[in-house]
């Protein structure tokens, strides 16, 4: 080691030793820092410090040809050369035009920001861990200048934009830590990380699947029916049934809308369930092409029961769940169909649907004219043991995957759930919000909160 990196280290070893006189000081909050940012952010400093018995984070100072924290056993930034990482950082970023930074690290790209933003446009700099933040400030030098007032700068703790700003950048490790604080943020920029991959991936997975089982399907489907809404008798309040692990929650609530004249229209998921409880739903859609190869195993063992129910179903669905339905059936007229099969008949009336199989159910309640659409079992997320169909893991042959982040759920606690899960939810309230005239209420206590669809308290979740 060379004499400049002993001295160096020397130097953090010295540092460390302050960093605890610091943390047990009975004094801790009035250091050069708060105090600075007392002074010359008032407002900013108010609503940081609420967080200040928020749980605390286990820091550990790193040495190596720079400086920087372990944060919970996660490395803030890099140890060789925090600069060079905060311009590679910047290196797509227009700084002719405001710029949006979510998250702040140890504030090397808001210093380069700083310098470098041209004049009328602004920094706005949206705070992802504000309890790591005041750790910072307690235990690191001259850190508190960078959050004086100017101009150009603003730090934001709350009111964040409904939508990513394009031109932005996030400090990576902030989206793990302090997961309940500004959970559907973190989520939204972690989703917004992943979409370029997971098309590529779907494209060699998924995309491949479809074509098979549509060339597969292609001489059945030429004596199927496609789906005609105007065909279908309307109502004014409907069901949406997913296989939630809260389903079993919402079911008396189910049975009693029922009555009251709601249609209850369930993902080939949910049956499993439904059918343990002898309720077979008005409508049945399935749009995976795998699901439908359990029919007769997992669900619709008795075939017989559906002579009333309408099965709306994917051209790519196993023909296990359609070729010998007994009740009526028609498949969903997506354009993926055409483009492999130009030679089917283009008729019918497609659902709006962006993944799964809720976002088809959803579309179907609102274009049967429902004025008020009931979501039961829409959770988003796994619960203990119980995987998002409802089922334990060890028993789901539907798991698509490991579940590396939390979402905030109705009832206040984190749940994990899976990245397509959030671009999932994120679609269906953009379908939500374009549709004001519809009442959306949400029935899942132990599911993820969604935005436009008020959850009720009901004497299932009491």
């Amino acid at each position: 080691m060379s004499k400049i990196n002993t001295l160096k280290c020397a130097q953090s070893l010295v540092f460390q030793e302050l960093l605890l006189l610091i943390k047990f000081s009975a004094n801790m909050k009035e250091n050069f820092d708060i105090l600075f940012l007392k002074k010359n952010n008032p407002n900013f400093a108010t609503a940081l410090l609420t967080h200040d018995n928020d749980e605390e984070h286990k820091l550990k100072l790193i040495c190596g040809l720079d400086e920087t924290f372990e944060v919970d056993g996660i490395q803030l930034t890099s140890r060789h050369s925090r600069k060079t990482q905060a311009e590679k950082n910047l290196k797509n970023i227009n700084t002719d035009a405001d710029v949006h930074v979510y998250g702040i690290g140890l504030g090397d790209e808001i210093r380069i920001l700083q310098s470098k933003i041209t004049p009328n446009h602004k920094i706005y700099v949206y705070v992802l861990c504000p309890k790591l933040l005041l750790q910072l400030l307690e235990c690191t030098q001259n850190f508190a200048p960078l959050f004086k007032q100017t101009p150009n700068t603003e730090f934001i703790l709350d009111n964040f934009p409904d939508k990513l700003p394009e031109n932005r950048l996030c400090i990576l490790p902030e989206l793990i830590l302090e997961p309940a604080f500004q959970n559907r943020t973190k989520l939204k920029l972690r989703t917004a990380l992943d979409c370029h991959y997971s098309q590529k991936i779907f494209k060699k997975t998924g995309e491949n699947r479809i074509k098979k089982a549509l060339l597969k399907n292609a001489e059945a489907l030429k004596r199927e029916q496609a789906l005609h809404l105007a065909k279908l008798s309307s109502c004014s309040q409907a069901i949406v049934i997913a296989s939630g692990p809260s389903l079993e929650h919402a079911f008396t609530t189910i049975k009693a809308l029922r009555k009251e004249g709601a249609v209850t229209i369930a993902a080939e998921t949910a049956l499993t369930y439904l059918e343990s409880q002898n309720f077979i739903p008005d409508y049945v859609i399935t749009i995976d092409d795998l699901a439908g190869g359990y029919a007769g195993d997992k669900f619709m063992k008795d075939m017989a029961a559906y002579r009333s129910c309408i099965l709306l179903y994917a051209p790519w669905s196993n023909q296990k769940i359609w070729k010998y339905y007994s009740g009526p059936h028609v498949y969903i007229p997506f354009a993926k169909t055409f483009k492999y099969l130009p030679m089917l008949k283009k008729t019918g009336d497609s659902l709006w649907c962006s993944g799964s199989v809720m976002h088809a159910q959803t579309a179907l309640a609102v274009a049967l004219g429902a004025d008020k659409v009931f979501l039961a079992g829409v959770d988003l997320c796994y619960d203990g043991e119980y995987t998002h169909v409802g089922i334990k893991k060890a028993n789901d042959p539907y798991i698509s995957g490991d579940t590396p982040c939390e979402i905030l759920c109705n009832d206040g606690k984190l749940r994990p759930t899976q990245g397509n899960f959030m671009q999932y939810l994120e679609d269906l309230e953009d379908y939500i919000a374009v549709h004001p005239e519809v009442e959306f209420v949400n029935l899942s206590e132990r599911g993820a909160r969604i935005k436009g669809c008020a959850f009720i308290q009901t004497k299932d979740n009491i």
